[in-house]
């Protein structure tokens, strides 16, 4: 296709010659006037005239046709730029506000508990180890860091907490890590149990929620939150949601399986709380 458009000067040529065969042809005949020679020239002629006519007609709407089809391709590629731009506003847009809610997050956790004090921080790398989970993170001791920090997401959901330190960079242990261990709070309920990580559950991205009293109804989609008693977490970061209760090996005590609310996989920026008030 595009070998035939690139003959498309010649096209034009041909064009521009039939026209003038037919131009002299006709310009012959109407000289001759009514004479025997024009007579027979008119006759003789007709023929190829109409074919002239005909294929300067199909000419002219090949030409027509490739000039369309150029003005069609420039509109599409000007098109297709409008529309790059057009997703580079949407997704820029998409950050902004994804931004701002983050903002709006802490801010509405700030106001919870005025105490509380957070530093942004990025994370540069996750563990390659498949049997633990963590990560490292862009700040450390220098920036005002400490062993057992918090470590949350713009949304106020818990993610981990730091374990290792030093004076640049810091690791953070997750909330499905099999070493992580936590007081819980059932928040539809207010009764205590224990949030720990556990290695099978880590890999599908699970933790489970023990010592569950006996009398403590536990059901799909409760969230599970901070308890705030053990004096390393504030009170009320989301921890995740039930997604089943089961029974342990033993068969003698329920636990839950829990969904962290924070999404490990995507998160890239997280909030390290330094200071919060004691409830």
């Amino acid at each position: 296709m595009k070998k035939f458009f690139t003959k498309k000067v010649l096209i034009i040529v041909l064009i521009a010659l039939f026209i003038s065969i037919t131009t002299v042809i006709a310009v012959t005949s109407n000289s001759s006037g009514n004479t025997f020679i024009g007579r027979t020239v008119n006759t003789l002629t007709a023929p190829a005239r109409r074919m002239l006519a005909s294929v300067a007609d199909s000419m002219e709407q090949l030409y027509d046709y490739l000039y369309k089809f150029d003005t069609l391709e420039a509109e599409n590629e000007e098109l297709k730029l409008r529309i790059a731009e057009l997703e580079e506003e949407r997704r820029d847009y998409a950050e902004v506000s994804a931004e701002n809610q983050q903002l709006r997050d802490l801010l509405d956790l700030s106001s919870r508990n005025e105490e509380l004090k957070f530093e942004e921080v990025s994370i540069l790398s996750w563990t390659s180890s498949n049997y633990d989970s963590s990560f490292t993170i862009s700040k450390g001791e220098k920036d005002g860091l400490e062993l057992l920090d918090c470590v949350i997401t713009g949304s106020g959901h818990l993610i981990g907490q730091i374990t290792e330190l030093s004076a640049t960079t810091a690791t953070v242990t997750t909330v499905i890590d099999p070493d992580t261990s936590l007081g819980a709070m059932i928040y539809e309920v207010g009764e205590l149990a224990m949030a720990e990580g556990d290695f099978q559950l880590m890999q599908d991205g699970a933790l489970k929620l023990t010592y569950l009293d006996e009398k403590t109804q536990v059901v799909e989609g409760y969230t599970i939150t901070t308890s705030g008693r053990s004096g390393t977490y504030p009170r009320g970061l989301v921890i995740g949601t039930v997604e089943m209760v089961e029974m342990d090996e033993l068969g003698l005590n329920d636990y839950a399986v829990v969904i962290p609310a924070a999404d490990l996989q995507q998160i890239s920026t997280a909030y390290v709380v330094t200071e919060f008030g004691l409830e």
